[in-house]
């Protein structure tokens, strides 16, 4: 969300849960052959649950947590993916 809604839209802002849904999924893409035999990505979505964040998932100390992360942020509940293929740049 744009910071500038929190100056334009104040009530929006003060309720943002109330107008905005997240969503954290991983999205699993693997090649099968459509009816025709020709080769075309099929996509898997899994959605994770997003818990409240704990001080030891994120190594805060809660009696240091300015930003309040304990006690505002979520966190997935559970986070497993692997890295295929090959990237590079010039």
């Amino acid at each position: 969300m744009d910071w500038a809604w929190k100056y334009y839209e104040p009530e929006v802002w003060a309720h943002l849960d109330e107008y905005v849904d997240l969503r954290v999924t991983q999205n699993v893409y693997k090649w099968v052959k459509d009816s025709g035999g020709f080769p075309t990505p099929y996509r898997t979505k899994i959605r994770s649950k997003l818990i409240p964040c704990n001080s030891t998932r994120l190594n805060v100390n809660a009696t240091h947590d300015f930003l309040g992360i304990t006690t505002k942020y979520l966190c997935p509940e559970k986070i497993d993916f692997y890295v295929q293929g090959m990237l590079s740049a010039e």
